[in-house]
């Protein structure tokens, strides 16, 4: 479903803004995709809670277009 070059960026994304829970923080990378959804949706703001442990269609879909802008420059950066 992802790309290699998008699970690097969606990891380093959320390690350098930290946005997952002090006991997460140094767990592996996710070998599932419902994880890496997860992580996706927190780059643009998500929550998960025991009432929306998923994010909605708006969400992953405003997440996936801004991953797709900072894969462009990371790309560019990179070569």
């Amino acid at each position: 479903m992802l790309t290699q070059d998008e699970r690097d960026l969606i990891e380093a994304l959320v390690r350098r803004k930290r946005l997952l829970p002090p006991a997460e923080r140094d767990c592996p990378s996710p070998k599932d995709i419902r994880t890496w959804v997860v992580w996706l949706a927190r780059t643009s703001g998500f929550q998960p809670s025991k009432r929306r442990p998923l994010p909605g269609k708006r969400i992953l879909w405003r997440a996936y277009v801004n991953l797709q802008k900072q894969l462009r420059v990371w790309r560019m950066m990179r070569d």
